[in-house]
């Protein structure tokens, strides 16, 4: 095998490795509650409003997800796949008021568009362990210190086939304080009054990368290259 065949076959073979091996992805937040907390109510676009802390650095999304809970047993036990389709969207608050002041309900009064994507049965679970959403790639999306967000979902009219929580308290990753209540968007307007923990969306820092089946064939590909070549 030449230099260059053995470059080639370093690369195929680290394009492997580097598939099959996970890394830590930093989401928002991490669901809890209990069956209880279970609804399929559909027909808004519902979410939760979140902070980026002011001493936390800048994080750059690369995903948004929507929640998989079990249809047996929400929240008991692990993911086990969505039936329908939902748009995840992830806003920014621009300006907002506070009653009282730095302490009251944020309410936004402007926000931006940051991101949006499709979640379908197809879309792949995050790797961390214990990750209950199913996600799709984004437009590297940066949130800086300071920054309210809300992340949520458009649902078609219910009931929905997969269910999400409501009323649930996150355990937030280090750096995200919220969610403060529930919010949702109608007529290009935010409303809250969906209490808090409106957990149904998240975003995380993950990349996804191409199915090591896929890979595996590239791989394959890339060796029957070499065979000819040496023939």
């Amino acid at each position: 095998m030449t230099a260059k065949h053995s470059r080639i076959a370093l690369l195929l073979a680290s394009v492997l490795v580097f598939s099959s091996s996970a890394y830590a992805a930093t989401a928002i937040y991490f669901p809890t509650g209990s069956p209880s907390n279970a609804v399929n109510t559909g027909g808004m676009t519902a979410g939760g409003l979140f902070r980026r802390a002011p001493d936390a650095a800048p994080i750059i999304f690369n995903s948004l997800g929507f929640i998989d809970l079990n249809t047996d047993f929400p929240t008991l036990l692990g993911p086990d796949g969505i039936s329908g389709s939902y748009q995840v969207s992830l806003w920014r608050i621009d300006t907002y008021t506070q009653t009282p002041p730095m302490v009251g309900p944020v309410v936004p009064t402007s926000w931006t568009l940051l991101a949006n994507t499709t979640i379908t049965p197809s879309s792949p679970l995050g790797e961390n362990f214990g990750d209950a959403f199913r996600y799709n790639r984004i437009p590297a999306t940066t949130i800086n210190p300071g920054d309210y967000i809300i992340i949520g979902a458009t649902l078609p009219t219910g009931p929905l086939p997969d269910k999400w929580l409501s009323g649930a308290v996150p355990v937030n990753y280090v750096g995200f304080t919220g969610p403060g209540t529930g919010f949702t968007l109608s007529g290009g307007v935010f409303f809250s009054g969906l209490g808090p923990g409106t957990l149904i969306a998240n975003a995380s820092t993950e990349i996804f990368i191409p199915e090591p089946a896929s890979l595996s064939l590239l791989a394959m590909a890339g060796l029957a290259m070499l065979g000819r070549r040496r023939a």
